[in-house]
């Protein structure tokens, strides 16, 4: 709020950027000029005076209108006296009710009570580790895209934020299997019919009837319709697959929850409110982080802030939840944007019974309009409101702010229940973006205000984006040799991309050479019988060639085994199922406060190692690299990760933002740590083969050496009656190692592993 004079004086906060604003009258319009404005763009109807004013009455056509703008006037309307201004405006309902029906947004009385209490348990009780990890898998796809476009590449920002939140939001509703599969179809759909409301319905404002139809009527009716089908297909499509959600689908609770009298929500009402979470969360997501983007591009000071708060905070990894606490002026550049460009930037309520608004009576069906816009700018309440200045919301230089002060999830009873839940996604995606890329302003784009329902930066915002290499040390520093690894993985992978782009194979085997294509993964090549008693010549020479054979034939019968396992992992995480030996290493690996990295080689179903560890590990581990999934369906997979909450990031996505910076997510699970050989195919680096440097094992060790993170190696093997043996092995310091040691180090682990347990493998004849 206040900052004082010194304190502006000293930072040069008087010299920040200013954002562009529609232009302000000097004087009060005429009233048709007025209204010819409103249906435009209702913020040029604000004069300079607005933004002094603490309220402002009008009357019109016999009805009382007030704008609240200042912080009293807000707690006393929708605090204090909430109850008789619970009512929306004629407006609000036509303008959302065809698309949301009588979901929160839009309700009111006995039956928003009813709903909310139904609703808002849902969103703000909800364990923030699961939506964390859909934000993260959401905003590395966008990463991967914008790395994949090449350096100083042109996107639109709007746009790519929008298919940020789009995914977020649908896998938050859905769960990751049918969120993707429906997600970008309703969010194209209610932005449609966004795009067909008029700015400003006089009729419905004054409560008149609607007699003709509105502007882009027939087209909006259209899409909500559809987008309406869309969200009953995606409940549907939960109904034939219950376990494709899993527990943490808001969808799934709406479903599963009831009133005080036990009765559940009808699909219709489970319908609607999906749609009101999906507009209130996708929409103001993507116009909160493009805005703060475009922000950050325009303020080198805030923009170096960020970098180096990211970098103390991060090192290069995306953010966890322990990471949101320190993230402190992060979050200030997010507050900051939603104070100068509020998602919403007016609200409006219609009096339902007698109350006051600053002490003036408000008769039953007055209009208020409370302003985030007028009060986010309010000269009396903030300092340099125009200025784009983060620093206002450090708690040392502004202690004392009022909480209606700040109105961009408003205030009181109707306060939106889920802000913390997409302030939390909002700030994991901003960090990633922003420590990974460099974003600039298309200079030759003018940024247009356009506030229809939500303030948004025009149609589109161009921008330029750059991939931000990681600096590298001396020559004479610790890791200067990593820090050489990361920058030639980061130009290979960008040479890969770009050989993808062309689609031709040899080209792209030429690109990539010896990168890594999956992380921690086999390439999911097929390998001929010929290959596997290969492979057991080497390993087991003493075998007779009859016994080499039936090994061969058990590999390939062990691998329609695994696949049939994949469709009943539930049943196989049953502790009735499982033997977990040495979980006193990796207890005393994680109190000991450090990093952690889980390796393994596994010869039963990756995702039930990665399961396993998971659980055990806690919030904050992370799959590094999906699975090879070798005759294993995409959609089961999918439905699989989904129902058993596995927080699986793309491979590509992390060679090119994790690895390439070397930077550990939380506890790390190393899946097959595989090497690529010169010959196309996948050794293993076992067996007296040299350990390659450039290999997903290296890197991954690498990372471990530089963050000082601990290696707890496990093994996960068949036991009997259907049974499967879980061990921790006892950790691997890398403080004491060189990644070359710790490379032999695993070999001399695994080795022995492999061999004692030949008859089980499944996919040794790719090694």
């Amino acid at each position: 709020m206040r900052m004082t004079d010194a304190m502006i004086s000293r930072m040069e906060l008087d010299r920040s950027f200013i954002p562009p604003f529609p232009e302000r009258p000097q004087t009060r319009l005429p009233f048709r000029e007025t209204l010819r404005r409103a249906s435009e763009n209702i913020l040029d109807i604000f004069t300079e005076r607005d933004f002094i004013n603490r309220q402002m009455r009008a009357r019109v056509l016999g009805r009382d209108f007030f704008v609240c703008n200042n912080p009293a006037g807000v707690r006393e309307a929708f605090g204090d006296h909430h109850a008789a201004f619970d009512r929306k405006t004629l407006y609000q309902k036509r303008a959302l009710s065809p698309l949301i029906g009588d979901a929160l947004l839009v309700s009111e009385g006995a039956l928003w009570a009813g709903r909310h209490a139904l609703v808002s348990p849902l969103l703000q009780g909800a364990s923030p580790v699961w939506p964390v990890a859909q934000a993260r898998a959401a905003i590395i796809e966008v990463c991967t895209r914008w790395h994949a476009a090449g350096a100083g590449a042109r996107v639109d920002v709007l746009a790519e934020m929008g298919r940020f939140a789009t995914q977020f939001t649908a896998r938050l509703l859905f769960g990751e299997t049918v969120g993707r599969r429906f997600g970008p179809s309703i969010a194209r759909h209610v932005a449609l019919f966004q795009n067909n409301i008029a700015t400003l319905d006089l009729a419905s404002l004054i409560g008149l009837p609607q007699v003709l139809p509105s502007r882009g009527g027939f087209a909006g009716r259209m899409a909500a319709a559809r987008a309406r089908l869309a969200v009953e297909e995606a409940i549907a499509a939960l109904d034939d697959a219950p376990d494709a959600a899993p527990e943490g689908a808001l969808v799934r609770q709406l479903l599963a929850a009831r009133d005080g009298e036990g009765k559940p929500l009808s699909r219709a009402a489970v319908r609607n409110e999906t749609l009101g979470l999906f507009v209130a969360g996708r929409e103001t997501m993507a116009v909160t982080l493009a805005w703060a983007l475009y922000l950050v591009s325009q303020s080198p000071r805030v923009a170096a802030n960020v970098e180096a708060e990211l970098t103390a905070v991060l090192g290069g990894r995306t953010p966890q939840l322990k990471d949101f606490a320190r993230l402190t002026y992060t979050r200030a550049v997010l507050e900051e944007t939603m104070r100068l460009y509020p998602p919403i930037p007016f609200l409006a309520r219609r009096a339902g019974s007698r109350g006051s608004v600053n002490g003036m009576v408000a008769k039953r069906g007055s209009v208020l309009l409370v302003t985030p816009w007028l009060v986010h700018r309010n000269r009396s309440i903030w300092s340099l409101p125009d200025h784009f200045v983060p620093e206002r919301f450090d708690e040392a230089n502004s202690p004392l702010r009022d909480p209606f002060s700040s109105l961009a999830f408003s205030a009181g009873p109707r306060a939106c229940p889920a802000q913390d839940l997409a302030t939390t996604a909002m700030l994991t995606a901003l960090a990633t973006v922003l420590q990974t890329f460099v974003v600039e302003a298309d200079p030759a784009h003018k940024v247009e205000i356009d506030a229809h329902i939500l303030l948004r930066p025009g149609r589109h915002l161009p921008m330029f984006v750059r991939w931000r290499p990681a600096t590298p040390p001396a020559a004479d520093a610790p890791h200067a040799d990593l820090a050489a690894l990361e920058h030639a993985i980061v130009a290979a992978h960008a040479t890969g991309a770009q050989a993808e782009r062309v689609g031709k194979a040899g080209e792209l085997k030429t690109a990539l050479g010896r990168l890594p294509r999956r992380l921690g993964l086999a390439s999911g090549a097929k390998v001929p019988a010929a290959g596997a008693l290969a492979a057991l010549e080497r390993l087991a020479p003493d075998l007779a060639p009859a016994q080499r054979q039936a090994l061969a034939k058990a590999w390939q019968r062990n691998e329609a085994r695994a696949i049939a396992d994949y469709e009943r992992l539930p049943a196989l995480i049953d502790p009735r199922r499982l033997q977990r030996e040495g979980l006193s290493h990796l207890h005393a690996a994680q109190a000991s406060g450090r990093g952690l990295v889980v390796t393994t080689i596994a010869s039963a179903v990756d995702d039930l190692f990665a399961a396993l560890v998971a659980d055990d590990c806690g919030d904050d581990a992370m799959v590094l690299g999906a699975p090879e999934l070798r005759g294993i369906d995409a959609a089961t997979a999918a439905r699989m990760r989904s129902l058993l909450a596995l927080p699986v990031l793309p491979a590509d996505a992390l060679a090119a933002t994790l690895v390439a910076r070397a930077g550990l997510p939380g506890t790390v699970l190393a899946l097959h740590l595989d090497a690529p050989g010169a010959d196309g195919g996948v050794h293993f680096p076992l067996f007296g083969r040299p350990a390659p440097q450039d290999g997903p094992t290296a890197l991954v060790l690498a990372a471990a050496h530089k963050d000082g993170a601990l290696i707890v190696p496990a093994t996960l093997r068949r036991g009997g009656r259907g049974r499967h043996i879980l061990r921790y092995h006892a950790p691997l310091d890398p403080d004491s190692r060189t990644p070359a040691d710790l490379l032999n180090a695993l070999d001399a682990l695994y080795e022995p592993f492999v061999r004692e347990n030949l008859g089980q493998w499944r996919r040794l004849d790719l090694y």
